[in-house]
């Protein structure tokens, strides 16, 4: 079963299974339904996480704020503008069409450490006309922000800078980050606007600051803050002292990232441990459907069998668009990451080293995740070569030293050609003279079509002398 594009994959798995429940209770004895594959099941523990990420994350920027402030109003105050600049963002989600997925769900929860920085900086300075200028609430609100603003703007539209172009890249990683670019954009524009309005009128109305005079010190005179400015003082001045020494060391950093950036690994989709995963098996070309089916079937026991990790296996047998005999799948579902000490990209290892090299024999084999896009079947391989040629015999020939080639190469795994050379055939050919000498009759299959009750019509090559016998036949 799959879900028509564009509509949302957790709610048409909830509506199946509600209708499944009813089903369930229909079935005669003997028969019972189970749910094999639920893609829902990783995108609500994605969302899960992504939620959870979410409101740690606005909790630890509101502690650190109170560390800084040491004002329980001026933390509560700049900590709404968290949920205010989010919760605001959802409706600019909703007129762009956006859903809440994993993309988007991610930029939220990489803004939240940004929506808060605006309200930050306009409280403080807001904080700082009240307790060294002495102004009023009201009028500190009014001057501070009118004094920050600007910069506070200039800061703001910075970032959005740099994440609307990602939005607009082309291609397949495009369609991915758009709505990423796009939400991440919309967070940081709220912020802003919740700076210049929600943050100045909560501190007009309730900020309470003690004003600093000659028998009352300031906020900033505290330990906490009295250490880190020597700190920085004293790196200030030896920084300012040894500028070559600075400055060589902030082109060596610069530079570092060339190397470091071709070190790391990449890839297009990151890899998750989503407890499941396809072991494809190529039987040798000729192979019936119930040979497939029966070594197919031995495979997944085996596998069962020697990993505790399994929970179950599902064998598809000829499930391509063609209906290949000789392909099958082996749909393996692993216990829950709770329940089980190693991960699943372990237990592929496992069974592309162990296992399949004990129990194949000579099928062609692959263990790969399930397709994010496009979900179970086989997959692209990471890395292809292509090789064209009109002859098919040189292709083959040069498939195979090339797959001889890359086998040492450390990382690469699942090598295999897609070059298949096809069923093998026996061709007979009977020498009809000598076939007659030896009184042996050859039979030749000829079609008929009937047009009336009194002509026939036949399309084979023998049909003039079947004519030609027939018009010699009594009536």
């Amino acid at each position: 079963m799959r879900r028509q594009s564009g509509t949302n994959t957790v709610e048409v798995v909830r509506a199946v299974t509600e209708r499944l429940e009813g089903l369930k209770r229909a079935l005669p004895a003997g028969y019972s339904v189970r749910v094999v594959r639920n893609t829902s099941e990783f995108i609500d523990a994605s969302i899960h996480n992504v939620e959870e990420h979410l409101i740690v994350g606005s909790i630890l920027a509101a502690i650190v704020v109170l560390l800084f402030l040491t004002n329980l109003r001026s933390t509560i105050i700049a900590a709404i503008a968290i949920p205010t600049s989010i919760v605001a963002t959802f409706g600019l989600l909703w007129y762009m069409g956006f859903t809440l997925n994993l993309m988007t769900m991610l930029a939220l929860t990489l803004s939240v450490g940004i929506v808060i920085d605006d309200a930050i900086v306009v409280l403080e300075n807001i904080y700082r006309f009240i307790e060294e200028k002495h102004e009023g609430r009201m009028e500190a609100a009014v001057d501070a922000t009118q004094e920050i603003g600007l910069a506070v703007l200039a800061t703001t539209l910075s970032l959005v800078a740099i994440f609307v172009p990602v939005a607009f890249m082309g291609g397949i990683v495009g369609r991915f980050m758009k709505s990423f670019g796009l939400t991440m954009a919309f967070a940081i524009l709220v912020s802003l606007l919740v700076s210049f309005t929600l943050t100045p009128m909560l501190s007009a109305r309730w900020l309470q600051v003690d004003r600093h005079g000659s028998d009352k010190h300031s906020s900033k005179d505290s330990k906490v803050f009295h250490a880190i400015d020597v700190f920085y003082t004293r790196l200030l001045e030896w920084s300012m002292a040894h500028r070559a020494i600075v400055a060589a060391a902030a082109v060596l950093v610069l530079l570092s990232s060339v190397p470091l950036f071709m070190a790391a690994n990449k890839n297009f989709m990151p890899q998750d441990d989503q407890s499941e995963f396809e072991v494809n098996l190529r039987a040798p070309e000729g192979t019936s459907l119930e040979a497939t089916e029966v070594i197919t079937n031995r495979i997944a026991n085996v596998i069962r069998e020697r990993l505790p990790e399994v929970d179950y296996t599902l064998v598809t047998v000829a499930g391509d668009p063609a209906k290949t005999r000789n392909l099958s799948i082996i749909y393996v579902r692993l216990k829950p990451i709770e329940a089980r000490t190693r991960d699943q990209f372990a237990v592929m290892d496992t069974i592309r080293k162990q296992i399949l090299p004990s129990v194949s024999g000579n099928l062609r084999t692959s263990v790969q995740e399930v397709a994010v896009i496009g979900g179970s079947g086989a997959q692209a391989a990471a890395v292809q070569f292509v090789i064209n040629g009109p002859d098919l015999n040189k292709l083959e020939a040069i498939g195979r030293q090339l797959v001889e080639k890359v086998k040492p190469i450390p990382g690469v795994v699942d090598i295999d050609t897609s070059l298949n050379t096809g069923k093998p055939e026996l061709s007979v050919q009977v020498d009809r003279p000598k076939a007659a000498d030896l009184g042996v009759q050859i039979a030749t299959r000829c079609r008929r079509t009937t047009r009336a009750a009194s002509s026939t019509k036949c399309t084979c090559a023998r049909a003039p002398k079947i004519a030609a016998r027939k018009a010699r036949l009594p009536a």
